[in-house]
Parts: C-alpha cells; structure tokens; sequence
C-alpha cells in the first residue's frame, strides 16, 4: 500500500487513474466510502485488484493505494500454504511417536513445498505487487505535482487485519511444530523466530501514528531483511540434525531411541572422537541398506553396486547442500545487497547510486521520538542480537571444526558440520572435497566474517587515531583555533576536545569520541581549513563544542550495545532526535561566538563544497562497473560506521531558525 500528496483535485486524479486501468487492460468501477467527500475506485484485472482511495485537502488530494491479488488467488494461495503446513504438523507428530523413514521423507517433501510457498509469496509475488502499484505512482507523479507519504510494499493482504491474522496463524503452527517436536525447548526456540510478528504489528501502529517517519521504518524493514537472511542461514542446523538424528541411530548406539521425544529429551550424539570417520561410515552404511535385499553371484558386483550406490547418495546429498546454498544463503544475500535500488527509487527520488539517505522532511527538527517507535528499537535489538549470535557461533563452530576437527563454542555442533565436510570426501576424493566443503563453510560464515572484520577495521582505526594524538606536535595553523576552544570550554565548563588534522581535499568537520583516552576529538580536514575564514572556523568548531555539551556518552553507549549484540552497524542509534541536536548546536555555536553571520556563511560554503564534491564522485563513480559499486553501496550501508537517522536539517531551515529571535 502507498500513499501520496498530490497537488489536483479528485476528479483530475481519477480521470488520470481511468486513462492507467485502461492501458493496463483492467476495468475500473466507482464504490461507496466511508467519507462523505471521499472518492473510493476499484481497479480489476484478472489476477489483481487496485484499491484507490481520494481524500480532498484544502489544497490538493490525499492518495492511497493498494494493489493487491483477486480474493479467490488470495484464497487458493493461503489455502495452499496452510495446509501444507497441516500437513508437516501431522508427520511431526509421527515422527515424534516413532522414527521411521515414510513419515520423514513425507514431512520433509512437504515441509520443502512450504517453504517454496512461502519464499515465492515473499521474495517473486510482493515484489511484483510493489512494481505494478510503482507504475500507477510513476504515472500519477508525471501528471501531477506529487509528495510521497509512504511507500508501495507489495503486501499481499487487503488490509491490515487480514494481513495481521494470517501471520498470527503462521506463527501459532510454528509453536505448536516447536511443541510437538521438542516440547516447551522447542516451543521457546520457535518463540525466538516469531518475535517478527510482534515487531511487525508495533511497526503498522507506530506507521500509522507517525507517516512523516516512512524513513525510519523503511531502515528497520531492512534491518528486518537482514535478520530473515540469518534466520535462512540457521535452517541448516535442522537439516544437518535430521541427518545426524536419523541416520546413524542403529550403527553407532546400542539403545536407538524409539521417538524423535525420547530422542531430544536424553541427547543422543555420536562422540565427537574420530566423527569424520565414523560419518563416511554412515554413508557406507546407508549404501549397504539399500542393496540388502539384492542376491549377488560375486563379491565384485556387489561392490560395484555399493559403489554406484554410494555415489548416488553423494551426489544427492550434495544437491541438497547445494539448494539449500542458492536458496537460502546466495539468493537471499543478493536481494539483500539490492536494497539500496529501491531505497533510491521510492525514498530519495534519484538513481545515482549514493545509498540509503534520509528524504527532506520540512520541520523534522520540532518532532519527538514517540515512547512506542523506542520500544519498537528495542525489541528488534534484543531478538536481533540473539539471532546475530547463533549464526556467529555456528559459523565459528563450522570454521574451527574444518581447521582443527573440534567445534570451539559448541563441541556438539562439530557432529552437525561432518555431514558436510564427509559427503564431499566422499563425493570428490578427501582433497577437493576439503576445497569444496572450504567454501561452502567461507559462505555460510561470510556474514559473520565481514562483521567481525568491520569490528576489527574500527578498533583499528580509533587505535590509529589514540596513537597520533598522543604523539601530537603542535601545528601553528590551529594556534589561535585552540585557544579559542580552551576560552569556550572554559566559560561553559566543558572537557575540552582534541583537534586532529586530516589532509582531505574535501570540506569534513567530524566529531569523533576516542574510548581509550576517554576524550572526544574533533576532526579538521585541510580542505576545510582552506575554505573557512578564522571566524567562521571558529563558529563550526563551537557548533561540533556544543554536540560535546549535549553529551556524548549516550552515543556511545547506543554504538556499544549494538556492537555487542553483533550488529553490522550502529542500529540503536536511530532512537536519537539527530535534527534536533543540530539546531541547538547552532544555537549555542552563535551564543558562544556572539556572531551569527559566522556561523551561516560557513554553513553555506561546506554546503556548496560538498555538493561540488559529490557531484564529481558521480561522474566518476558511473565511469565504473555499476554491479560492483551498487554491491559496494548497500555494503555501506549494513556495514558502515553511519548513526542511523542521522540528518542535518536543511540548510534553509537552520539559517531561518537562526534568524528568529530567542524566546
């Protein structure tokens, strides 16, 4: 559904709304609203249906849209998933009361399909509901003077009760699968994964109270995306399990277990002693199962069928290793890696590829974080840390087992991983199959590696900085800019800030806080000190003083916890109220300086700088590989140093702020 302020009245909107149903070959039709001036139109084609809602204002017309399937593919659809879901609920359940390999391969083949279901709706069928219902906007915002107030999400649902119920029941059959497999564990588990659906409906209530934050909720859904990618990367471990739970119960325990609930409930594992080895045996063993019942004349046929047989079952299991790579890990990170395209698109309006950036949004300064948008944060941050540590352990697990042979987090884990790294010894000799089990591992942990590495990269750099400040010399340049600052602090009481000069051509005044020194710093580029007059310096360097005085421990501590919970990226800090912070640094930047003029003609020039700067970026960015800079970009944005909803406000407004009068 989208939604849009469109300066023309209703009748011109839904003349224009007639001449897109007709070139899109549907039939469009007058319905009744709830309003008395309201314009309510439904759009039909034979698969999809448009809703258009039109809202007069005093000047112009609100627009909502939502273009969602025919209620009869709608039912289908759902009557699909949910039985498919029925149905592996019941071969759990025979699963559970006895293991045996009917009801498995049943429940897995079943299991299979709605999973595919469930992707396909996700991840091909929104996505072409988003790119249908972008036309009509593309079409309404050529025609008209047009601000969009929220973007097309492709959702499937004709509302959001509808949407809400359905999820409701998705989850209610994955807790009770939890339950029926595993008891209250597996019930507490499956509670981590539909934490989402909680999220989901404080993120709709929190939209709905505040529409003029689109773009803070379109950073948590992709944040959100990001913790779906994880979630896909953990279904390994129950496809490694149901390898290690069926297949080698009979050659390895003397009491195999009756039920896969006596079976989780007394945790069976094999020794991790020699696994490997035993592993391959496995698979010896399940080739030796399938000729049982053949009569041979000699020995060496029976060989030749066991080795025929033992490759077929080789090469299946690692066309199971492979789907499950492609399906869950490969495709899924692409579509996460594109994200920024639809960022550009819908949110900023332009298709240079400069990442995810925060729209103009007049008077964003006076706005509040609302109690209930936090606690949205919040929540996402706890299930997103727990989730972001599973995979961290499981991928350590998976990297120390295949260079040393022992899981150093979980020593159980390593009876998981020799599933792989078996079958591919097996399939391609002990050599190359190490090479390939290598990099499906390097795969699976990439995410956890690039974080990790980005960790690294910024201890690293703030370990850099500590060392340069600490062998500082003074340099006469930033004589009569330190004195100013040792007056300022001094007056407002204020720890005063250490300057470091950077030899960037580009205009950047930064500032910075370095934890081992416990001393903020503020960063100084030669190209701004060229282009700012002395006074002017000063007002910017009083402006980045009052961000130290608004206090910086609580930025910190955001950028420390969500470190700590293993996110990519700086998430907590989209709590702040960044444009706020911005005015009143002003603010105190003329109060400290007694010079407004200063402080302005400064903006205006760093302004002017740094559109020149970018704009000779672009050309020079188009001049490469666009597939490589586009990945490079949505890099930077889940792994950048960025705060989150960080925002000046623009320029216009902060020189207009400056020039009221206190009150």
């Amino acid at each position: 559904m989208g939604r849009a302020v469109i300066k023309a009245d209703a009748a011109q909107i839904q003349s224009a709304a007639t001449q897109w149903t007709e070139g899109c070959g549907m039939s469009i039709s007058k319905v009744p609203s709830k309003s008395t001036d309201g314009i309510n139109l439904k759009a039909q084609s034979r698969l999809y249906s448009a809703k258009i809602e039109l809202q007069p204002l005093d000047k112009g017309t609100i627009v909502t849209v939502n273009y969602t399937p025919r209620a009869f593919f709608n039912i289908v659809l759902h009557v699909l998933m949910f039985s498919a879901l029925a149905v592996s609920v019941f071969y759990i359940k025979e699963l559970v009361v006895k293991i045996s390999p009917e009801p498995f391969l049943i429940g897995i083949s079943v299991a299979i399909f709605t999973i595919i279901m469930f992707l396909w709706k996700d991840n091909s069928l929104q996505p072409k509901l988003a790119k249908h219902e972008n036309v009509l906007w593309e079409f309404l915002h050529n025609s008209f003077d047009m601000e969009l107030l929220l973007r097309p999400d492709g959702s499937v649902y004709p509302s959001i009760r509808a949407k809400l119920l359905s999820e409701c029941f998705q989850v209610f059959m994955l807790l009770l699968i939890g339950y029926i497999a595993c008891g209250f564990f597996g019930l507490a588990i499956l509670s981590i994964i539909c934490i989402p659906v909680a999220i989901m409906i404080l993120a709709e209530q929190q939209k709905k109270l505040n529409p003029h934050w689109n773009w803070r909720f379109w950073v948590i859904a992709n944040m959100g995306q990001w913790h779906f990618l994880l979630l896909a990367f953990l279904a390994i471990i129950p496809l490694f399990f149901t390898f290690e739970v069926l297949l080698p119960q009979k050659l390895y325990m003397q009491q195999t277990p009756a039920s896969f609930t006596e079976l989780s409930t007394r945790g069976y594992f094999r020794r991790t002693d020699e696994l490997r080895q035993k592993t391959r045996e496995s698979f010896y063993e399940g080739a030796d199962y399938c000729i049982k019942n053949i009569k041979y004349a000699t020995d060496a046929e029976r060989n030749l069928d066991r080795r025929i047989m033992l490759f077929i079952i080789s090469v299946f299991n690692f066309i199971i290793w492979l789907i499950f790579f492609v399906f869950f890990i490969i495709r899924p990170t692409r579509r996460l890696l594109n994200n920024h395209k639809i960022w550009q698109n819908e949110v900023v309006g332009q298709e240079v590829q400069q990442g995810p950036a925060v729209p103009y949004m007049p008077d964003a300064w006076k706005w509040k974080t609302p109690t209930g948008f936090r606690a949205l944060i919040w929540l996402h941050y706890f299930w997103g840390g727990i989730i972001n540590w599973l995979v961290c352990i499981f991928s350590i697990d998976g990297i120390s087992y295949f260079l040393t042979g022992k899981a150093l987090v979980i020593p159980q884990s390593a009876n998981l991983w020799s599933w792989l790294l078996a079958s591919n010894e097996i399939l391609f000799g002990y050599t190359t199959g190490c090479i390939v089990s290598g990099a499906f591992i390097l795969i699976f942990s990439s995410i956890t590696l690039m974080t990790l590495g980005t960790f690294l990269k910024r201890i690293f750099k703030s370990c850099l900085l500590t060392l340069s400040l600490l062998r500082h010399y003074p340099n006469p340049k930033l004589n009569s800019l330190d004195e100013f600052i040792t007056a300022i602090c001094k007056q407002y009481k204020i720890r005063k800030p250490a300057i470091h000069l950077t030899s960037k051509s580009q205009a950047v005044i930064r500032l910075k806080y370095l934890p081992l020194l416990a001393k903020p710093v503020i960063e100084i580029s030669t190209g701004t000190l060229n282009l700012l007059e002395p006074n002017e310096l000063n007002a910017v360097v009083a402006h980045e003083i009052g961000h130290i005085r608004q206090g910086l421990f609580k930025i910190e501590l955001l950028k420390i916890l969500s470190s700590l919970a293993m996110f990519p990226n700086y998430y907590l800090t989209l709590i702040l109220d960044w444009p706020a912070k911005e005015i009143d640094a002003d603010k105190f930047a003329i109060e400290a300086t007694h010079n407004e003029n200063a402080i302005k003609n400064a903006l205006v020039k760093i302004f002017a700088a740094q559109i020149s700067y970018t704009t000779a970026s672009e050309n020079n960015a188009s001049q490469s590989k666009s597939r490589w800079h586009s990945m490079l970009v949505s890099i930077q944005f889940y792994w950048g140093e960025n705060l989150f909803g960080y925002s000046h406000p623009y320029l216009s407004e902060r020189l207009a702020v400056m020039e009221k009068p206190a009150t």
